[in-house]
């Protein structure tokens, strides 16, 4: 039986063309979130966070186990499959049954082909396969972020549709779809453009000349910028009378020469109140004296234990030694090389939209080729696993990789020569050193058995100590016994963050 997944608007899924009830929608949820990185593994973790958030139920494994048993069940053909992989789910099909692949598919022949036919023809097949918001239907803090991702793909795809349709003089079609769209997207300089430029071709000058004042005004009032040059040539040109046929840009293939340099600077902010790890600190310090031999370190420790504030606050601290940039990756939210991911790493290099493969593998290419000659600290957050990751290492003897995991990645360690740091729970001096830092030493010892309690509780987490520390300053009249015998009860007043702890602990 022929399978087909529809995300391009409500999650839906069809064998032989009959439609089938996927189920309430949180178990939609769950396949959303395996379709999204179909064909990769999504970790037990990243899977929690991207349906549920903070807050995943008290069962959630066995949850999880139980919708994909009922999707099995509604979906009974060959044609696909939901495995279980290490430590993690993967959705095993066909990326053409998946509507969003055959988009990405039909926008990468688009761009590829010379004849202006074949490529209208193209782009009018991708786009049309949008019936909506990306899972309209579903709702998450995750499945926001990739509904706007991918909306942000589709928008590019819209606006070179257009370029290619100007280019044939097909304004009169364009123009109400560009006065549509010019609501949503006041400030967009390429959309402006197009506007201005069929509403001057198709007669309707004085409106061309108010849309470019419209935005100039905009653009100063709101951001306090000029329009580009680009921008302003078309209006100089439209003021003089002159052709511009040349002013719409013509489709290009990346070219590592051409691509304007940008420096990343991605580190999340510093930890300000940072104590303790001075021992690993002293470790990552001599490994980066001696880089050429560890360019890839991996920093691996329970939920909880403080991996990523170690790496930012000690990435703050070396950024200098990389002066072509930092970049950071929070993998809980995408696999390391899923095609939004990758895309996004582009873009923060300067590659524009348009000059972006739509293959996966040239994407990485792309992404390789441009970090090959630089000095990059790249940090991998809270990896599940190796596989997409090496794909991502930057080849440059100056670059740094930092990888943080709650598995040690062996294989990872084993392949690429990296060192293999192991971040152990606060020992007890730490833990009290991070209280009383926090707290204030003269509120600490006014109840020391009590605070000797909280770090009892917290087992030397430090994850689990910001967060008690932190309902202790929003209460600073609330006593820390009294506090203490909360955390205990785990009442609904804790934090979504300090009930998650308590209940991995």
């Amino acid at each position: 039986m022929h399978i087909e997944f529809g995300v391009l608007g409500e999650l839906c899924a069809s064998m032989d063309g009959k439609e089938v009830d996927l189920g309430p929608a949180r178990q939609q949820s769950v396949l959303a979130a395996l379709l999204a990185d179909a064909n990769h593994t999504v970790s037990l973790d990243q899977l929690a966070d991207r349906v549920w958030g903070q807050d995943p139920p008290e069962h959630m494994a066995a949850t999880v186990r139980s919708y994909l048993s009922r999707l099995r069940a509604a979906l009974p053909t060959e044609d696909w499959a939901i495995e279980s992989r290490s430590g993690g789910y993967v959705v095993r099909v066909e990326e053409m049954a998946v509507d969003l692949y055959r988009f990405r598919r039909l926008l990468g022949r688009a761009r590829a082909v010379t004849d202006e036919e074949d490529q209208v023809l193209l782009f009018q097949q991708a786009l049309g396969l949008w019936r909506g918001e990306v899972f309209a239907n579903l709702d998450s803090t995750w499945l926001n972020q990739f509904r706007n991702a991918l909306r942000a793909e589709h928008f590019a795809a819209v606006l070179d549709y257009h370029d290619i349709q100007l280019r044939r003089g097909e304004h009169i079609l364009l123009l109400p779809g560009l006065l549509a769209l010019i609501t949503d997207h006041p400030l967009d300089e390429r959309l402006a453009g197009q506007l201005i430029l069929a509403l001057y071709r198709v007669g309707r000058q004085a409106e061309a000349y108010s849309h470019y004042e419209n935005i100039r005004r905009r653009l100063a009032d709101e951001l306090g910028v000029d329009p580009s040059p680009r921008l302003r040539q078309l209006y100089q040109n439209m003021l003089a009378g002159e052709p511009f046929d040349d002013w719409m840009p013509q489709p290009r293939k990346a070219r590592i020469d051409t691509i304007d340099s940008v420096i990343p600077q991605q580190l999340p902010a510093n930890i300000r109140r940072f104590v303790g790890r001075q021992s690993e600190l002293r470790q990552l310090n001599n490994l980066l004296a001696g880089r050429r031999q560890a360019e890839v370190i991996v920093i691996s420790g329970s939920a909880g234990v403080g991996k990523t504030s170690l790496v930012v606050h000690w990435a703050h601290a070396i950024r200098d030694e990389f002066p072509d940039g930092q970049i950071y990756l929070d993998l809980r939210a995408f696999a390391a090389s899923s095609p939004t991911r990758v895309r996004g790493l582009l873009q923060t290099l300067g590659v524009p939209s348009w000059r972006i493969p739509t293959e996966l593998d040239a994407q990485i290419g792309l992404y390789r080729s441009l970090l090959a000659t630089k000095k990059v600290l790249t940090v991998l957050d809270d990896a599940s696993d190796s596989a997409p990751i090496r794909s991502l290492l930057a080849g440059a003897p100056g670059s740094l990789t930092v990888v943080t995991s709650r598995n040690r990645l062996i294989d990872l360690v084993a392949t690429t020569d990296a060192h293999l740091l192991l971040l152990e729970p606060f020992t007890r001096d730490e833990a009290w050193q991070m209280l009383n830092h926090r707290l204030g030493a003269d509120r600490v010892a006014a109840e020391s058995v009590a605070a000797g309690k909280l770090v009892e509780w917290c087992a030397g987490l430090p994850q689990g100590l910001a967060a008690v520390t932190a309902c202790a300053l929003a209460y600073p009249h609330l006593r820390l016994a009294d506090l203490t015998n909360r955390l205990n009860r785990s009442g609904p007043e804790l934090t979504p963050a300090t009930r998650s702890l308590r209940t991995s602990a």
